[in-house]
């Protein structure tokens, strides 16, 4: 049996957060409705609560698994009982990175003649990361890399993705600075 990796379809990705944004516009909006603070509060958590189940939903549902085969320096693809054969003559450069932190997944980019992959691997088990799928994720980066050996190459598309990889952290910290500045604005008046 071949080893399946969880894939992340980006399209459903885009548009859930698109999506997303514009029900929290709609859902603060109809928490300022509320007179109370703390019916504002609980509302607010509960709505919030549900988008994040809701989203999260709908990318596991359109996840999908792969198997990654590679032979005679071909790389075959199986998703859905399709079969997607690259051919290493036909690669003109890939990228097999991880991104900014391990629960995120990695990202198997491969540029060719006709048209460029992008596989967001996650993980299988959702619940808990296990080491044999670091291992298979690990061998699976080790036996591309043998193939592909001269084609590796960094481009301006991998930037980005790692830049929009680091974006929730960043705002995280302009979040907490914000809150530790209006703290000390607040606290000097």
């Amino acid at each position: 049996m071949q080893t399946q990796y969880r894939i992340a379809n980006f399209k459903v990705l885009l548009l859930s957060m698109l999506a997303m944004g514009i029900l929290v516009v709609v859902l603060i909006y109809f928490a300022q409705t509320f007179s109370y603070t703390v019916n504002q509060t609980y509302f607010l958590i509960f709505g919030l609560s549900l988008l994040t189940f809701m989203m999260v939903y709908i990318n596991l549902k359109f996840s999908k698994l792969v198997s990654f085969e590679i032979i005679n320096n071909n790389i075959n693809i199986i998703e859905d009982n399709k079969k997607v054969g690259i051919n290493k003559d036909d690669v003109i450069d890939y990228n097999f990175y991880l991104l900014t932190h391990k629960t995120m997944g990695y990202l198997l980019r491969i540029n060719t003649k006709n048209k460029e992959y992008f596989y967001w691997i996650v993980w299988v088990n959702l619940q808990k990361i296990t080491e044999e799928e670091i291992n298979n994720i690990k061998n699976l980066q080790k036996d591309i890399s043998e193939v592909l050996i001269t084609k590796k190459l960094k481009r301006g598309i991998d930037y980005s993705l790692i830049f929009l990889s680091w974006l929730p952290f960043i705002l995280l910290a302009l979040g907490l600075l914000t809150l530790v500045l209006g703290m000390f604005y607040i606290f000097s008046l």
